[in-house]
């Protein structure tokens, strides 16, 4: 990635159907966009991008360091970002309301509305085409562990959106395993067990 422009190391997006794909128990670390230097186009590379519309995505206990942007929605809904770890990450999460629009996309999620199979694993597809369509509805950014890293970010017109609850910032490496070694597995007796129980995939005692 580091030698690209609008990429990401996990890369997928212009479709609402393709949901149920889970990324977990990934190290994704050490993505600069180095391009912009001869450029001089700024456009950031992500560890995680879900590029136009990719919707009903599960991120969860992954490590990320040392990247412009940990993990990117672009206008996609039902995506969960949760339990991660954040290291040296100048932008967390970041949400936006970006795609192309065109009314044979909506028209073309009308074929699920009688599809049993899909209308029960994902029911919300079939009224997508009805309910504001190209709005980043529905995500859920939450319980992350934010070391030397920003808060999730959405433009403030949309932030009505999403309420990313449950996300700490820490300023101290005591709550990892062993950092200097990039063991960041979180430390159980550490005080961030007290505020977020649900990181069980990265405690040891």
């Amino acid at each position: 990635c580091n030698d690209t422009l609008d990429s990401g190391a996990i890369y997928a997006g212009l479709t609402f159907t393709a949901p149920g794909n889970i990324m977990r128990f990934n190290y994704i670390h050490d993505i600069e966009n180095k391009v912009k230097e001869m450029t001089g186009t700024a456009t950031t590379v992500v560890g995680i991008y879900f590029d136009e519309r990719l919707s009903g995505e599960y991120v969860y206990s992954n490590v990320f360091e040392n990247i412009d942007r940990a993990c990117f929605i672009g206008s996609g809904r039902y995506n969960t970002v949760e339990r991660n770890v954040m290291i040296n990450c100048p932008q967390s999460v970041y949400i936006a309301r970006y795609w192309t629009f065109s009314e044979s996309l909506l028209d073309g999620l009308k074929v699920y509305e009688n599809n049993a199979l899909w209308k029960k694993e994902f029911p919300w597809i079939a009224e997508t085409a009805e309910d504001e369509p190209k709005e980043p509805k529905y995500n859920r950014v939450n319980d992350n562990v934010l070391y030397n890293s920003a808060m999730p970010q959405i433009p403030e017109k949309y932030s009505y959106l999403l309420d990313p609850t449950g996300n700490v910032i820490f300023d101290s490496t005591d709550i990892f395993a062993d950092y200097d070694n990039k063991d960041f597995s979180i430390l159980a007796k550490s005080d961030i067990y007290k505020e977020i129980e649900k990181l069980y995939d990265m405690l040891v005692e």
